[in-house]
């Protein structure tokens, strides 16, 4: 039952990584996130900074 717990846990804490918007940072130094509000970039604006390989996976 632990393990169960655990793993639940641990899928939780992956899945709220901001994994693009630390690829955005590291490859260009730009933000998938708008200045100034808490929305992200328009899809286009997203895959136009980190590539259509890297935007798709992301």
């Amino acid at each position: 039952m632990t393990i169960l717990i655990q793993y639940f846990v641990a899928c939780f804490l992956i899945g709220s990584l901001p994994f693009g918007e630390i690829v955005a940072r590291i490859k260009t130094g730009k933000s998938l996130i708008l200045p100034g509000s808490r929305d992200t970039r328009p899809p286009g604006e997203v895959f136009e900074i980190l590539g259509i390989p890297t935007g798709i996976i992301v």
